[in-house]
C-alpha cells in the first residue's frame, strides 16, 4: 500500500488540477478498504471533470457498501444521464432496489440491463430469483435457462433451475440440474482451496494492485505527452505483474510512436497473447509489419484485426492500403475496401476505395467514391489532389 499511496500523492502533487490524479487516489484508498476518504478524493475528481460516468459509478459502489443504498441509486442515474449505456449500471440499481425490497423496480433495471446488454448471465440469474420470489416459477424458470446458456459453467443458475423445477414438479430435469450444480460446487470448492493453499494470506494480490495503479499513473503520463515518465510507470507495472496488458499495449504506443518498431512488436505480441480478441494490437502490429516492409506478417496481422473486430474498417481499410501500395492483389484490394466502407461510411475508407477502383479501371465509380470523400472532409488535400488527377483522366 505505501508505494500505491507515494506513486498517487506524487502524482496529485504535480497535476492536482487535473480530474485524473484524483481519481487514481481514490482508487488506492477505496483498494484499501478506506471508503470515506475515496469519496472525497472523487468528489474533488468530479469538480474537475463533472462529466467522469466511472467516477459516479465508483461513488455507487461506495455507497453501497456502506448500506446508503438510495444515494448509490443517485450516483447510478448520474452515470447512466452521462452514458445511457454503461455496462452494468441498471443491475446495480437493481441490486440496491432489492435489498430495499422494491422487486418490481429491481425487475425494471434489469429488464433494462438485459435489452442493452441480452447474454449478462448474473442478470438473468436475478431476475429468475424475483419471479421465483414472486412464484412465477415458469419465468423464473426461463431466466434460469439464459443464464446458464450465457455462461454454462454458472453454478447458482443450476441450483436456480434445479429449485424451479422442483416446484413444478419436473423432477427428473430438477435431478439433473442438482447434479450439474453439485458437480460445478465441487470444482469451485476444489479451485478456492488451491488458491487458499498457495496463497493463505492474498498477499499476492498486493503487487497486482500496485501494478493495476502503475499502469493507470502510465496511461495518465501517456495522455499528457510525456512519454518517458509513462514508460517508466508501465515498466514498474510489469515487474510487479508482466501479465499487465494494458501497460504492454501503452509500452509498445510509446515505441511505435518513437520508430522503436522491434521493442513495439513484442510488446504488441506479448498483449496479444494476453487478449488474443484485441484487434488494436494485431493492426497496429500489421502497420509495423507493413513499415518493415514484412509483407505476410502484415497481412495476417491485419487479417487476425478483421476477425477479432469485423464490425469495424481498420482491418479491412490498412490490408487494402498494403496491396495498392504493392500494386498486387487489387481486385481483393477493392473487395476489402468496399468491406472497410460497409463497415464504416468514414472518409478515409471512400479515399481507399476510390484509389481500389482506379487502379482496378473503374474510373466513375473511383470519381463517386472521391466525391463522397470531399463531401465528408472537404478541406483533405490528399483526397482534393486525387480527385482532380481523376477529372483530368481522358
Amino acid at each position: 500500500m505505501r508505494e500505491e499511496l507515494q506513486i498517487a500523492k506524487a502524482l496529485l502533487a504535480e497535476f492536482p488540477d487535473e480530474a485524473d490524479p484524483w481519481v487514481i487516489s481514490g482508487n488506492v484508498l477505496s483498494s484499501h478498504g478506506d471508503l470515506p476518504q475515496a469519496e472525497t478524493y472523487w468528489q474533488e475528481a468530479l469538480k474537475r471533470n463533472p462529466r467522469r460516468d466511472d467516477v459516479y459509478s465508483s461513488l455507487g459502489w461506495a455507497a453501497m457498501q456502506q448500506e446508503r443504498h438510495e444515494q448509490a441509486v443517485a450516483y447510478w442515474r448520474r452515470t447512466l444521464e452521462i452514458r445511457h449505456d454503461c455496462p452494468g449500471v441498471h443491475k446495480n440499481i437493481a441490486r440496491a432496489w432489492i435489498v430495499l425490497g422494491r422487486s418490481a423496480d429491481a425487475i425494471e433495471e434489469l429488464q433494462q440491463e438485459l435489452r442493452l446488454f441480452p447474454q449478462d448471465s448474473l442478470s438473468h440469474f436475478f431476475l429468475g430469483e424475483l419471479y421465483q420470489q414472486q412464484k412465477d416459477y415458469e419465468q423464473a424458470k426461463i431466466q434460469f435457462q439464459a443464464a446458464v446458456r450465457c455462461d454454462p459453467a454458472f453454478t447458482n443458475g443450476y441450483y436456480g433451475l434445479a429449485t424451479v423445477c422442483t416446484r413444478l414438479g419436473q423432477m427428473e430435469q430438477a435431478a439433473g440440474h442438482w447434479q450439474t450444480f453439485r458437480t460445478l460446487k465441487a470444482e469451485e470448492r476444489k479451485n478456492l482451496k488451491a488458491r487458499k493453499t498457495a496463497n493463505p494470506n492474498d498477499l499476492a494480490d498486493i503487487p497486482l494492485r500496485v501494478a493495476r495503479t502503475c499502469g493507470h499513473i502510465g496511461l495518465f503520463y501517456q495522455n499528457q505527452g510525456h512519454p518517458a515518465q509513462a514508460e517508466r510507470f508501465y515498466l514498474r507495472a510489469l515487474e510487479l505483474d508482466p501479465r499487465h496488458a494494458e501497460s504492454l499495449k501503452g509500452l509498445a504506443q510509446i515505441y511505435q510512436a518513437a520508430g522503436r518498431f522491434s521493442e513495439a512488436l513484442a510488446r504488441y505480441t506479448a498483449a496479444s497473447r494476453l487478449e488474443p480478441d484485441d484487434a488494436v494490437c494485431h493492426l497496429n502490429a500489421g502497420l509495423i509489419y507493413i513499415q518493415l516492409q514484412r509483407g505476410p506478417d502484415a497481412e495476417a496481422a491485419l487479417r487476425r484485426a478483421i476477425e477479432a473486430d469485423p464490425a469495424g474498417s481498420a482491418g479491412y481499410r490498412e490490408l487494402a492500403r498494403m496491396f495498392l501500395r504493392q500494386g498486387t492483389r487489387l481486385d481483393e484490394a477493392r473487395q476489402l475496401a468496399q468491406q472497410a466502407v460497409a463497415a464504416e461510411p468514414l472518409a478515409v475508407n471512400y479515399y481507399v476505395l476510390g484509389w481500389a477502383c482506379d487502379k482496378n479501371g473503374d474510373l466513375a465509380n473511383a470519381l463517386s467514391a472521391m466525391r463522397r470523400a470531399l463531401e465528408l472532409e472537404p478541406a483533405n488535400e490528399q483526397y482534393q489532389k486525387l480527385y482532380l488527377h481523376l477529372q483530368q483522366r481522358p
